[in-house]
């Protein structure tokens, strides 16, 4: 019986400290601060002038992101 509860409570600090990291980050920036305008999203305009209108908006992470991809980022 005691050998149970030692490994019921080891059971529960372990999962405990597995779920805890995950709820303690922050938000994503971009889920703080949405852009109620997104001109780069009109299709009248040349594809060039799109790209420059969304390069302006993107923060370096994001360009860096693309570049070395998400798996490569801290998750900031």
């Amino acid at each position: 019986m005691r050998l149970s509860i030692k490994l019921a409570l080891l059971a529960s600090a372990a999962a405990l400290s597995l779920t805890s990291p995950t709820f303690a980050q922050a938000p994503a920036p971009a889920a703080l601060t949405e852009p109620t305008q997104k001109p780069w999203l009109n299709a009248n305009q040349s594809a060039d002038a799109r790209v420059e209108q969304l390069l302006k908006e993107m923060t370096q992470a994001e360009k860096l992101t693309l570049v070395f991809g998400h798996f490569a980022s801290d998750g900031a």
